[in-house]
């Protein structure tokens, strides 16, 4: 990855609280070590996946504008219950080792 302009620095610097960096110069480039983070890239593969299968399950994407909000909370939170499930379940596994 290259960062080849300074606005793309100053947007950088100004999202993440960091004034004190130098400003680049328009034909300054930085190259990073690193081109591509593939956790990052495992996780929105993931993502992408999981979208497809709604997509087909449902016929419905999260753009959907027939749930309230309090549909949506309701929602999040059964999510969240099972989330609380599954540590258990996890943790009960480890104490068994």
């Amino acid at each position: 990855m290259a960062i080849k302009d300074k606005d793309s620095v100053n947007w950088y610097n100004k999202m993440h609280g960091n004034s004190t960096c130098t400003t680049v110069s328009k034909n300054d480039i930085i190259n990073l070590s690193v081109s591509e983070d593939t956790i990052v890239k495992f996780v929105k593969d993931k993502y992408q996946k999981r979208s497809d299968i709604g997509i087909l399950k449902y016929g419905k994407t999260l753009d959907r504008d027939d749930l309230t909000l309090e549909e949506w909370l309701n929602h999040l939170q059964e999510e969240l219950m099972d989330a609380t499930l599954y540590i258990e379940k996890i943790l009960k596994e480890i104490k068994l080792l």
